[in-house]
């Protein structure tokens, strides 16, 4: 066998391609895939001793991705492309694994090679594995176990060998590997298999793009350092380019306002003028940003990020944001900013990182096509204008390696998951600096993966930044403990418990806790005012409402939302209501009109009205209200919706000073067990611990005003405090130990799911195979998605209207209680067309096929529409829908 021979091995093939080029080789593929991965920015290679990697070391490394091709078993995929190397056409498929594994079988068989004996010189079979697992294991995954034993394994046929053996040679030749270090440690190994097997599946995706990339015949690999040379490097060169992964130089920090030109006009907050100004240490660096609602967390954020990238420490930033609706809004607040951090002549990119990204109209319009960078419209006119290449913005797990991201923290959660391609996230956060925004908001199960999460990026040498408004002195240890551990520094006590205040850990000296003043005029005395049931609650909506005020109701359940506003309604008043179970091309128009009724800059005559809400009003829009009333929440929840109540300064308002009216029980010394369900049935259901809510009860009450930031720290210690006598009534503890115990199991399998940081690139170190991979939070109320379908002319149609089909379905889908709602039938002689519909969804979307239901609705006679479920006793339900409303279940 010669190399002729292996030229006819094939890796890619198009069945839709021309006769005479139907595949592309694996001696072509393999060189394309190694000159994309020698190309990448520095910061994205593998580190050996802390130093980037030879590259070409990393070329021949990447060469080997896909050696397992060359088994019959591949070959066999397309009996046409039949290599003549490996003798007669089997009437059968022949046996073996699949090619990553095989690829990881053929070195192991090959591991006395003479290149492979010189690239790891006295490295023993299973310490050459252990980091060739890594290259093998590049799609997303590691490999059995099995497969790092091939010795145990049946030998493949000896003319694969062969094709190998000539392989290596050919590859070998080519990049002239230096050997490893002789003292490679066990460590050192583990970290590189991982950082191999992130890098790999990158330079394997764009080096498979058959666009930027062509099909090579047999006939011009006769030399292959031609082919890499002048064919294969340039090509490469050019598609990390499109892809947008090209080297970014970074802009020189200058100051806050010249980052941010919006604060131009306006002193910086004492927090701002903290984050230009502190010192900053060389290395990673852990920054934890407590502060008020509106005293400029965000714009600190970024004026440390940028710091942070100025000096070369880092090569970009990821924001991750407790939900889509945060980040759709701090998307927008980084847009205007992020090309302030990079050289203007560069086209930094700018992705939004969601499950329902597409759906924001906003990035959409930055992303970059092809097409539009041959043309001068895909040339920015100004520099700093967003943008995002179209192959970065084309999936979730891409847009993590975008300079600047924007997504929920689920994204990031996903680095320190079992999940396949936890590998490209781990890329993606690699060199970036980590923001995360409302750091309190977190339950047990999602804290163990942050804790992971912060422990894995400070071992690669990255840098966090935490903000929130209440995080208590307990979790702020925790978490600062965690990002030390990953610098291999002991736990530490954390002292200060001043508000505002800012915490910076580095490796180098102890943590430094520096108290910050409030910004001036955020502080504030808000009145408190206890109301007893839910009746009051509506006399007081309908005494305000005649002030002309803008008031909101947040209710702690969207039933109990629909009620309200529909018995506020029936009383005369006009209402808005907002909630999550509302079509997505629904949700947006009301988010659109509330930030235009009672947002920063809206009149006094948009703003008279009543909104009813659940929960998701005390998160990410920036909204001011005259008088806020809500139902009781846990103490750090009911401080951030007093964040929306006289949140921006105006001239004049309808009412005197402002007052948070809670709906609420009476903190009494003795409640009984019903003490929170006689008044809130649907709060006790959210919030399962009514310990905690007759705390902050207590808390509240007991002080008739909430002077901020005076009373933050204060009143989110007593609440968190259950040791204290008192501090727990008889009646309320056992529920509180019920909570306190699911607390702990959800902790426990939060530790048990999380890959740990440090051991080795193997399936034995996590969960692969379970249905827990994919949890990054751990559901308590599973939930389904409903796809709102409409029938014209007996055909179905989403009940969303888009050009594009996939993005209308997505506009049209509701997530709902799988308690609620079992099953959607389709009307008697529709089963065809729902199952014609279903055809032409992605394949995810077909098989999730007991995870997304479609409801066909009707019209009925209010403007509303009518559908038809099963509940989970297989009860049949009149299910209800109106834009207005939402989906409504019967009573």
């Amino acid at each position: 066998m010669d190399l002729t021979d292996l030229a006819q091995f094939w890796a890619k093939t198009d069945t839709q391609a021309a006769a005479e080029c139907p595949m592309h080789p694996v001696v072509a593929h393999s060189l394309d895939v190694a000159a994309v991965a020698m190309n990448l920015p520095e910061t994205m290679l593998p580190q050996i001793d802390n130093h980037p990697i030879d590259r070409r070391l990393l070329g021949f490394l990447a060469s080997l991705h896909d050696i397992g091709k060359l088994g019959a078993t591949f070959q066999f995929l397309r009996p046409d492309l039949w290599p003549t190397a490996l003798e007669a056409t089997p009437a059968a498929i022949p046996p073996g694994p699949r090619h990553d594994a095989a690829g990881l079988q053929i070195l192991g068989q090959l591991s006395t090679h003479p290149v492979l004996k010189i690239l790891f010189p006295d490295w023993s079979l299973s310490e050459k594995l252990r980091v060739l697992a890594g290259v093998a294991g590049h799609h997303g995954k590691p490999l059995n176990r099995a497969y790092q034993r091939p010795a145990n394994l049946t030998p493949l046929d000896e003319n694969t060998l062969n094709a190998a053996r000539i392989f290596l040679d050919v590859m070998a030749s080519l990049f002239q590997p230096p050997s490893f270090p002789g003292d490679f440690s066990e460590d050192a190994m583990d970290a590189l298999a991982w950082r191999l097997a992130e890098c790999l599946p990158v330079a394997d995706w764009i080096g498979s793009n058959r666009t930027w990339f062509p099909y090579a015949t047999p006939h011009t690999l006769t030399d292959p350092a031609d082919y890499f040379w002048n064919k294969a490097l340039p090509q490469a060169q050019k598609a990390i380019f499109k892809a947008g992964l090209g080297p970014v130089r970074t802009r020189p920090f200058q100051s806050a306002k010249d980052l941010l030109p919006h604060l131009e006009n306006h002193a910086l907050s004492p927090l701002q003028r903290w984050a230009e100004t502190t010192s900053l240490p060389d290395g990673p660096a852990l920054i934890v940003i407590e502060d008020m609602t509106g005293s400029g967390k965000t714009e600190a954020a970024l004026i440390l990020s940028h710091r942070l990238i100025a000096r070369g420490h880092t090569n970009g930033v990821f924001l991750a944001l407790p939900t889509m609706a945060t980040a759709n809004a701090m998307f927008d607040r980084v847009a205007a900013a992020y090309g302030k951090m990079f050289h203007p002549a560069d086209r930094p990119s700018l992705a939004l990182a969601h499950g329902k990204a597409r759906l924001s109209e906003r990035f959409t319009q930055t992303i970059l096509s092809e097409k539009s960078l041959s043309s001068s419209a895909g040339i920015r006119k100004q520099p700093g204008e967003s943008a995002c290449m179209e192959w970065l913005a084309s999936e979730n797990r891409r847009a993590l390696l975008a300079q600047v991201g924007v997504g929920t923290i689920d994204q990031a959660l996903m680095a320190v998951l079992p999940v396949r391609y936890t590998t490209i996230r781990r890329q993606g956060l690699t060199g970036k600096i980590l923001c995360i925004d409302e750091a309190h908001t977190f339950d047990a199960y999602m804290n163990e993966e942050m804790k992971e999460l912060l422990t894995l990026h400070a071992s690669r040498g990255g840098s966090a930044i935490l903000l929130s408004a209440t995080l208590s002195h307990a979790l702020r240890t925790t978490l600062v403990n965690a990002f030390r551990k990953g610098l291999n520094l002991p736990a530490t006590t954390l002292q200060d418990t001043h508000y505002p205040l800012t915490t910076l850990v580095s490796g180098t000296a102890a943590p430094v806790e520096t108290p910050c003043e409030p910004r001036p005029g955020l502080g504030r005395t808000v009145t408190l005012n206890r109301l007893s049931d839910v009746g009051e609650a509506e006399t007081r909506v309908i005494e305000l409402a005649e002030t002309g005020s803008a008031i909101a109701w947040i209710r702690n359940t969207v039933d109990e939302a629909i009620a309200s506003a529909e018995s506020l309604r029936a009383k005369g008043l006009k209402v808005q209501l907002f909630h999550a179970r509302l079509a997505m091309v629904d949700r947006f128009e009301i988010e659109q009109d509330i930030l235009r009724k009672f947002g920063k800059n809206s009149s006094p005559d948009q703003r008279a009205g009543v909104l009813v809400s659940s929960q998701i009003l005390e998160q990410s829009l920036d909204l001011d209200f005259d008088a806020l009333i809500t139902d009781l929440a846990p103490a750090d929840l009911l401080i951030q919706r007093a964040g929306r109540l006289w949140r921006h300064h105006r001239e004049d308002r309808p009412v005197d000073y402002p007052q948070l009216d809670i709906l609420s029980p009476s903190p009494v010394s003795d409640p009984d067990a019903n003490w929170i369900r006689r008044v809130l049935p649907g709060t006790a259901a959210v919030y399962r611990d009514p310990s905690l809510l007759w705390r902050t009860a207590r808390a509240l009450f007991a002080r008739n005003v909430l002077q901020t930031p005076k009373d933050v720290r204060p009143i989110i210690e007593e609440v968190a405090d259950t040791a204290s006598p008192g501090s727990v009534p008889a009646a309320l503890e056992k529920e509180m130990l019920t909570t306190q115990g699911k607390n702990l199991s959800a902790q426990g399998l939060g530790r048990q799911t999380v890959l740990k940081t440090g051991e080795p690139y193997d399936p034995g170190t996590g969960q692969w195979d379970t249905d827990l991979q994919a949890r990054t939070r751990l559901e308590t109320d599973p939930t389904v998605i409903v796809r709102l379908a409409l029938l014209r002319d007996g055909v179905i149609h989403p009940y969303a209207e888009d050009a594009d089909p996939s993005q209308a379905w997505a506009l049209s889908e509701i997530r709902v209680a799988r308690r609620r709602l079992k099953s959607c039938p389709p009307p008697e002689g529709l089963q065809t067309a729902i199952e014609t519909i279903r055809a032409s969804w992605s394949r995810w979307e077909r098989d999730a096929v007991e995870d997304i239901l479609v409801l066909v609705l009707f019209e009925s006679v209010d403007g509303g529409f009518e559908g038809r479920g099963l509940d989970k006793d297989d009860n049949a339900l009149m299910l209800q829908y109106h834009k207005a409303t939402g989906l409504m279940f019967p009573a």
